[in-house]
């Protein structure tokens, strides 16, 4: 079983360096030893930031590749079809807790897994914490 919900910010820290620290490292030693759980948007999510980065000069395409493939060597799991919300739902979701769409993907996969849940996003957190989801530390 996975050790975490893995949010992309915590994934794409590992890819700009600024954003690298203590929490992104134990976060990666779970995953390395345990895997992670991510919503079916992250692969989507992390291909567009990582586009960004490039299009700014955040990053290198190259240095974005191989960040890809450090990523790919990862146990990380895509939630089922089954484990992600609909729409509806993802829509009363991000309205209850204000928060995006996409964070609340994250949100209710780590409420409906039981998994803690890694996130840089502060927003993320404070709902996720006022909701009674374990956050990874």
């Amino acid at each position: 079983m996975p050790a975490l919900v893995l949010d992309s910010s915590v994934a794409l820290s590992l890819a700009f360096e600024e954003e690298f620290d203590a929490y992104s490292v134990r976060v990666f030693e779970a995953i390395r030893s345990d895997g992670a759980l991510v919503p079916a948007l992250w692969p989507l999510e992390v291909a567009n930031i990582l586009s960004n980065g490039v299009k700014r000069n955040r990053l290198t395409e190259s240095d974005a590749e191989r960040f890809l493939e450090l990523l790919a060597a990862q146990p990380i799991e895509v939630a089922l079809e089954s484990q992600n919300p609909s729409t509806a739902e993802l829509f009363a979701l991000s309205r209850r807790h204000l928060l995006t769409a996409y964070d609340a993907s994250y949100f209710r996969l780590a409420l409906s897994s039981g998994l803690p849940l890694a996130s840089k996003d502060k927003d993320l957190n404070l709902a996720a914490q006022a909701a009674g989801v374990i956050l990874f530390e």
